[in-house]
C-alpha cells in the first residue's frame, strides 16, 4: 500500500490537493485528515467523521484526538491495569493514571497513524493519502514518534531494574512494554515506507518552510512524489521536480464539480 502525505505550510492548499488526488486515483483509496481542525470532506462536499465514509467508490475520514485518546484506552487500557496493579495503583488512582498516559505527548499521535493504517488495511486500500497539519506541528508529529519508539526500545532495560528492585519478576510489565514497542516499530517503518507531496503558494515565506520542510522529510527517510504551485499566477517556479501549477480561482473550492474543474486546469511546469 502506497502511503502519502501531503505536505505544506498552512493555508496553502493541502486539503484541496488531498481531496483532488484521492478523487483523480484510480486506485482504491483511503485519504484521512490529521488536522485537529479539518474540512476535508467540506471540500469534497461530503459529511464524514472519524469512520470512513464511501463516496464513489473511494473513502474519506476526518481525525478526532478525543475518539482516538477513547480508543487508546479501549485497546491497551487493559494493559495498563495491570502493569498499575503489579505496581499497587487500582481502582480511581488507576483510572486518573490511564487518562493521564493517553494523552501523554507521542501516544495519541502515534495511535491516530495505527488507527488510519489499519482503516486503510480494512478497507483494502491501495493508497492512503495524508492530509496535514501545517508543516511544523507534521514534523514535531514524525520526531515524537521516532522519541516514542526509542523511549519504548530503551524502557524495556530501565523497567527491567525496577522490576527486580521492586521484586516483581512475575510481573507482566516488561510483555506489555515489549507489545507497545513492536507497535511503535510497526508505524515508524510505516511512516518511513511513505511517500510526500508538497504544497506552496508563490510567496516568499510558504516557499522557503516548503522547501525546509522537503529537507527534513528526506532526512527521515519520507521520499519526494510531486509538487504542487497552488493559487499560480503564471509563475514558473519548480519546488522539485515535478512541480504542477494550479491556476488561481476566485473562488474557494467545495464541491467534487469545482475540485475536478481545478484538476483538469493543472500543468507540468518542470
Amino acid at each position: 500500500m502506497d502511503k502519502i502525505f501531503v505536505v505544506g505550510k498552512g493555508g496553502v492548499g493541502k486539503t484541496t490537493v488531498t481531496a483532488a488526488l484521492a478523487l483523480k486515483e484510480e486506485r482504491r483509496t483511503f485519504a484521512m485528515s490529521l488536522d485537529p481542525l479539518p474540512n476535508l470532506c467540506e471540500v469534497i462536499g461530503i459529511r464524514c467523521s472519524f469512520e470512513p465514509v464511501e463516496y464513489k467508490g473511494k473513502y474519506f475520514a476526518e481525525i478526532d484526538y478525543d475518539k482516538v485518546r477513547k480508543l487508546w484506552i479501549e485497546r491497551f487500557g487493559e494493559d495498563l491495569k495491570e502493569i498499575l496493579d503489579d505496581l499497587g495503583i487500582r481502582g480511581k488512582e488507576a483510572e486518573e493514571v490511564m487518562e493521564h498516559v493517553s494523552t501523554a505527548p507521542g501516544v495519541p499521535e502515534q495511535f491516530a497513524m495505527l488507527f488510519a493504517l489499519e482503516k486503510a488495511q480494512e478497507l483494502g486500500a491501495e493508497v492512503l493519502y495524508f492530509d496535514t497539519p501545517p508543516l511544523g506541528p507534521v514534523l514535531h508529529m514524525l520526531k515524537t514518534e521516532k522519541i516514542f519508539y526509542d523511549h519504548m526500545t530503551s524502557a524495556t532495560k530501565v523497567y527491567g531494574k525496577i522490576i527486580v528492585k521492586l521484586g516483581l519478576r512475575g510481573s507482566k510489565i516488561l510483555k506489555v512494554i515489549e507489545k507497545w514497542r513492536e507497535i511503535a516499530d510497526y508505524v515508524l517503518k510505516e511512516i518511513k515506507d511513505s511517500k510526500y507531496v508538497l504544497v506552496s503558494t508563490p510567496e516568499r515565506f510558504p516557499l522557503k518552510i516548503a522547501l525546509r520542510g522537503a529537507e527534513e522529510l528526506e532526512e527521515f527517510g519520507i521520499r519526494h512524489s510531486m509538487s504542487f504551485l497552488n493559487k499560480s499566477t503564471g509563475e514558473r517556479i519548480c519546488l522539485k521536480s515535478p512541480t504542477y501549477a494550479i491556476p488561481f480561482f476566485k473562488k474557494d473550492v467545495y464541491d467534487e464539480k469545482q475540485l475536478f474543474k481545478l484538476i483538469d486546469s493543472i500543468i507540468r511546469i518542470c
